[in-house]
């Protein structure tokens, strides 16, 4: 069993501190909601025991076996949706299969986007997971934090049309709150590292 300092403790009330900061800026699109706090805590709840669980299968059998094995695992998860599900099957068969015209040029570039949003987030995930079969899980899951940091940079600076996309009002009230948010971010990150 792990245990963590009380530095470590702080560390992460900072990290919980930047998140509430970073969702409580902005307008009423940009603010959560009581359903999604409620679908963010069961899904944190279930990325909590999969890290769990991971770390303890890196622990018992090798990195790659145990990696392999677990996104096997989500690929039937993903199968047994598209197979169960009538909407979810409609959607994908509508990515895989456009209607000729316009419409085809525009479903081609929601899945090339759809594809590179995995790879990217496929590769991000293994060197989550290669971080956690080395070293703590809660302190790995923490430093996920960084992506609010990332999120922030790249809206900010990456154009009006990204700043649409993502739902980031650029102002001055914005700016100081989400800085302040990132500096409790770095905070976090120092006290539990």
């Amino acid at each position: 069993g792990e245990r963590l300092t009380g530095w470590q403790l702080l560390g992460f009330a900072a990290l919980l501190m930047a998140t509430w900061l970073l969702t409580s800026v902005g307008d009423k699109h940009s603010k959560l909601d009581w359903t999604t706090v409620l679908i963010s805590a069961g899904s944190a709840a279930l990325f909590a025991a999969s890290s769990v669980l991971g770390k303890m299968s890196y622990e018992a059998v090798p990195f790659f076996s145990a990696f392999i094995l677990s996104r096997l695992g989500t690929a039937l998860v993903g199968i047994v949706m598209a197979l169960v599900i009538p909407g979810v099957r409609e959607e994908l068969l509508q990515l895989l299969r456009p209607k000729k015209g316009s419409a085809s040029k525009t479903n081609l570039r929601t899945t090339l986007l759809a594809i590179g949003g995995q790879v990217c987030g496929g590769i991000g995930f293994l060197m989550i997971h290669l971080a956690l079969s080395a070293g703590s899980a809660p302190i790995v899951n923490a430093l996920q934090a960084v992506q609010y940091a990332a999120i922030f940079l790249v809206a900010w600076f990456g154009g009006r049309k990204l700043q649409q996309a993502l739902q980031e009002k650029r102002s001055n009230d914005t700016m100081v709150a989400k800085l302040a948010a990132l500096a409790l971010v770095v905070l976090g990150l120092v006290l539990i590292t």
